[in-house]
């Protein structure tokens, strides 16, 4: 768990191992394309990116990514980048979040389709060079309960994640 500037570990919440990224020329392209796909907003900032690596049984359990401690500002938007996942279980699931329906068989390249939870739950599967992206704050400053989300444990190999915070204020969009 991080706040601030110090860092604790607590397995049964979150076991990997997280790296903040130095600022040079590849992590700057980055931002600025995080920023760019949700339109320069100018009220938008990009917090300081950080990987983190699951071994196996490496998890996090389900949490926000916003706080609610202010309506003012917090973290507007998450995308979730697999940066490589040779890897089985790690999915990140969100139980609040409707599975498609219609075309569900083309979803299931994407997300786990196995059993049938009723259209209520999605995993999406670690695939190497893929990313989730979701807003986690409605225009009036309040969090999304349907962004409730976990990193499910890995049962074999690894996986890099790349985490992509967008800070700001919900509102003026």
């Amino acid at each position: 768990m991080s706040t601030g500037g110090d860092t604790s570990i607590q397995k049964s919440i979150r076991h990997s191992e997280v790296a903040l990224l130095d600022r040079d020329s590849v992590v700057r392209c980055i931002e600025h394309r995080a920023r760019s796909f949700q339109g320069w907003r100018p009220n938008l900032h990009i917090e300081r990116l950080r990987t983190q690596r699951y071994g196996v049984g490496g998890h996090y359990k389900h949490h926000y990514d916003w706080s609610g401690a202010s309506r003012d500002a917090d973290r507007v938007s998450t995308f979730m980048v697999y940066v490589d996942a040779p890897c089985e279980g790690g999915g990140t699931e969100f139980p609040r979040v409707e599975m498609p329906q219609g075309e569900r068989g083309r979803w299931c390249e994407f997300l786990e389709c196995g059993e049938d939870t009723g259209g209520v739950g999605v995993t999406f599967k670690p695939i190497t060079g893929n990313a989730v992206f979701w807003v986690n704050l409605r225009p009036d400053g309040r969090g999304y309960e349907e962004t409730w989300h976990a990193g499910l444990p890995v049962t074999r190999g690894s996986k890099v994640g790349l985490n992509i915070w967008s800070w700001g204020s919900a509102r003026g969009r």
